[in-house]
This record gives structure tokens, sequence and C-alpha cells, in this order.
């Protein structure tokens, strides 16, 4: 959450008291900057003017997908076109309840991870690398091209539709297709072994595929998409 100190306040006491974790911020440009660093599963941008909010929220935008619902003073044309406009996914005007706020979190929540989670870009970015869907290639931070067998490539790229989700083995074989030729679920943890080798500076000590003890696994790196120009 960002924005004016006081506003920003009341806001995180009715969300605390919602029983959610919230992180203030009222350094606009901490919070611009923050999301894409630790992997909010939403932002709230609520500042003192129309032209501040746009900014934030269009700072926010270059650097992460994720989801951002601006607080407004008052729903006006302009301030609600300025904000959908720099890339916030909703509105929400004062005054509302907090069952309003907690209702239009939940919906913009879902609907942006919906929306990920059916993504058929061109490209998944990532901390540098990219992931070329159409050509099926994926490329490191210099740009080199990485070799991954088929099996790797496609469980990379369900990992990366589902960033910050956790998948289960069984879930991770049905993503990516694996269980119509190897049904076992242990084939995963091999091919994640050989993918982290190739991805992870360090596959020891991995920053993207992280393991869930008993569940599965999670991809952790903030992920967007990008049409081919």
């Amino acid at each position: 959450m960002t924005g004016d100190d006081q506003r920003c306040r009341e806001l995180k006491r009715r969300l605390f008291e919602s029983a959610l974790v919230v992180t203030l911020s009222t350094d606009p440009q901490d919070g611009s900057e923050r999301p894409g660093r630790f992997g909010f599963d939403l932002v709230i941008v609520s500042t003192a003017s129309v032209e501040e909010t746009a900014r934030v929220c269009h700072t926010i935008r270059l650097l992460d997908t994720v989801p951002v619902l601006v607080v407004l003073e008052e729903a006006s044309e302009t301030a609600v076109f300025s904000s959908l406009s720099a890339g916030a996914d909703d509105w929400l005007a004062y005054p509302f309840t907090t069952g309003e706020l907690l209702a239009r979190i939940r919906t913009v929540v879902r609907g942006v991870w919906k929306a990920r989670n059916d993504c058929q870009a061109d490209f998944l970015l990532f901390e540098g690398w990219s992931l070329d869907h159409v050509h099926r290639q994926v490329r490191n931070p210099g740009g080199e091209k990485v070799i991954l067998t088929t099996s790797e490539y496609d469980i990379l790229l369900a990992l990366c539709r589902n960033a910050g989700q956790v998948l289960t083995r069984a879930q991770l074989l049905d993503l990516s297709h694996l269980h119509r030729s190897n049904p076992s679920d242990k084939s995963i943890d091999v091919h994640i072994h050989n993918l982290r080798l190739k991805v992870e500076s360090n596959p020891r000590q991995p920053a993207f595929i992280q393991t869930i003890r008993s569940v599965g696994y999670v991809f952790t790196a903030s992920v967007r998409g990008r049409w081919r120009r």
C-alpha cells in the first residue's frame, strides 16, 4: 500500500482487522519500486492528488505486473480515466465500507491472476531472462540461448505462467503435459533438478524455483508478458 500518510494508515487498519498482511509505504517513490522486489499480491494506491496517483501507477506498471487498486477521493471522470490509463486495474472511491474494499480486492486479484494464467504472450520476461514462446527459446540475461529439453521448457513455461503460486507435482505434470508420456510425479523432481542447473546461478540455493516441502514448487521471480512487435 502506498500513498497519503493518514489515508493509508486508515486503510491499513481496516485490512489488518480483516486478517490481511499489509506493508505500508507513505513514500510514493519507495511504494512504486517495492512491488517488483517483494512480490506483493496487490498494491493499493491512495495519494493526495490525481496526478500523483497516475504517476505512481505508471511507475509500478513499468516495473511489475502486480494488480493495482486505486482509492480515489471522488469518482470524477478525470480521476478514473487518469488512473486506469496509467495502469491501475480497478478503482474505489470514498466513502466505502470495509466489506466493499475487501470485495473489490478479491475481484481485482482473482481477475488479474486469471488473466495471467491464461496469458499467451509471445515473450515471458523475468529477472533479465526471456522465454520466447513462438520459437520455444530461452535466453539468459546476457542474451545467450539456453538449450532446454522439451520437458524442461514446458515445465518452465508452466512455472512462469503461474508465478507466485505453489504448484503440486501433479499440477506440474498436467500443466506441462508430461502426464501423457510419463505419469510419475517423481519425474518432475528430475526435470526440476536439471532445469535449475541451466537457469539458476546457484542450483543448490535456487533463486527462482523454490521447493515447498511435501507439496511441490513455486516460481518466485516476477514475470511479465510482452507481445511480439
